[in-house]
């Protein structure tokens, strides 16, 4: 490979990824292989120990070999096509997904994108596009398009996009939106993964692609998931000054996503801001964390839902059409319902319906990063709420007898808690909003109508 001259670069770097997405889908099929090798249960006697021996012995060893050549060939492969670019431009900076910028470099800046760099582009769009490989499915391209999308600069962005086609674009968000898995990937593109893709098209694009970009993905944007329900753009921006008393959960059932959120606000003024952007082309960005608690923007577009031209779902209060009112609870939501992937009621991450009736401590480490602790009983919560730890709390179904339940105090609902107060008892803040809602509570009350009690891991 290291004698090529004059070497097609797209061709040799396609052969690349080709050789290294073997390696990897053969080590994957080997891991699974060893785990029926050694695991199954149904074949048993000398001839099933003779396999396993030979198994360990010779056959995965061979296998190890393959994988490792196939990475070696791949990275050849890669670092040749590398070399050919350099050969061909004079620099090191004229890819923008080779050459330099495979290794974290941005291309020029000010520069136009060439003829071949937006080729190469909307090749690796196609590859997204064509999710029907068997055996690679087109995970990897959705991940290899993110990486590469990320090198361009605003103008590069708007350069590239204005290439492609419609059709070409709607290809893409229908490749970008399937699982991504071939034969031996069993996870596939991850909500985090493919909202990566989207925000690397949105976060930087003019406000007429990101309008483009917003018609022609349908999961853009999340299900509303109730009749009649759409999205407008409010009057209002994100806030100036946001408090923890903005957060105003309207019509979804997802008082856990925003009694977490309150309970975050509260505990540090700072947070919002610290998670929360205005792109200025129509987008607003929101951090979020993924299972292994890595930060990732999530850009979603500023329409927020909307009945009859009043808010829907979450909001800072007021009205929709009122340019003083709050908005960065309902980007919070939003952002959250792109990418919430862990609900038991059979919905997915692209639905609103995925934060409905779900417990904090499942929601909290997207808005945290960091897993939820669950209180050992009544004492370790005031403990913990006298020590001003970030705390919510879940309260059980209500059985329709009782009638000693204290006012304020709903059933099946969540709640921050705001302290103990002077009398010893649990203060709680309820996400419908304003003081008026809080609540009040005994240890008794707590061992009677509560089922968890969470401390938030905050930052």
């Amino acid at each position: 490979m290291a004698g090529i001259y004059g070497a097609d670069v797209v061709q040799l770097r396609a052969l690349g990824k080709a050789l290294n997405d073997a390696s990897a889908k053969m080590a994957s099929a080997k891991n699974l292989l060893s785990g029926h090798v050694q695991a199954s249960a149904a074949w048993k006697g000398s001839d099933a120990n003779r396999f396993r021996t030979d198994w360990d012995t010779r056959h995965r060893v061979l296998l190890e070999h393959v994988i490792q050549g196939l990475a070696a060939a791949g990275r050849i492969a890669s670092a040749n096509a590398d070399e050919q670019e350099k050969a061909s431009t004079g620099s090191g900076t004229g890819g923008v997904v080779g050459g330099a910028s495979r290794h974290g470099t941005s291309p020029s800046q000010g520069t136009d994108l060439t003829p071949d760099q937006i080729k190469e582009l909307a090749r690796l769009a196609d590859d997204v596009a064509d999710s029907g490989d068997f055996w690679t499915g087109n995970d990897n391209d959705v991940r290899e398009l993110r990486d590469a999308l990320a090198n361009l600069t605003p103008a590069q962005l708007d350069q590239f996009l204005k290439a492609l086609s419609d059709e070409q674009l709607r290809a893409l968000a229908g490749g970008a939106a399937t699982e991504g898995r071939g034969v031996f990937d069993f996870e596939g593109t991850t909500p985090f993964e493919r909202q990566g893709l989207l925000n690397e098209l949105l976060a930087k694009a003019s406000p007429e692609e990101a309008a483009r970009i917003k018609e022609l993905f349908p999961w853009a944007q999340p299900d509303t998931g109730k009749d009649g329900v759409g999205f407008s753009e409010p009057a209002g921006g994100l806030g100036g000054s946001p408090s923890y008393r903005d957060v105003h959960q309207q019509d979804y059932g997802d008082c856990g996503t925003l009694a977490t959120l309150a309970s975050l606000a509260q505990a540090d003024p700072g947070y919002v801001q610290d998670h929360l952007r205005d792109n200025g082309n129509g987008t607003v960005s929101v951090k979020l964390y993924d299972k292994d608690g890595n930060e990732n923007w999530v850009t979603v577009t500023s329409d927020l839902p909307s009945r009859d031209g009043n808010y829907f779902g979450a909001n800072g209060g007021g009205r929709m059409d009122d340019p003083a009112a709050a908005n960065w609870p309902g980007y919070f939501e939003k952002a959250m319902a792109q990418v919430y992937d862990d609900d038991s009621d059979g919905f997915h991450a692209g639905d609103y319906r995925v934060l409905e009736r779900e417990f904090p401590d499942k929601l909290a480490p997207y808005l945290s990063g960091k897993p939820a602790e669950i209180m050992a009983g009544t004492d370790a919560t005031w403990d913990a709420a006298q020590d001003g730890k970030t705390m919510v709390i879940s309260t059980n179904v209500p059985d329709p007898k009782d009638t000693e339940r204290p006012a304020g105090l709903y059933g099946a609902h969540v709640y921050f808690v705001k302290g103990v107060d002077g009398d010893g008892n649990l203060l709680l803040g309820n996400p419908w909003g304003e003081l008026k809602n809080d609540v009040t509570i005994t240890k008794a009350d707590y061992e009677k109508y509560v089922t968890q009690g969470a401390v938030i891991g905050s930052r």
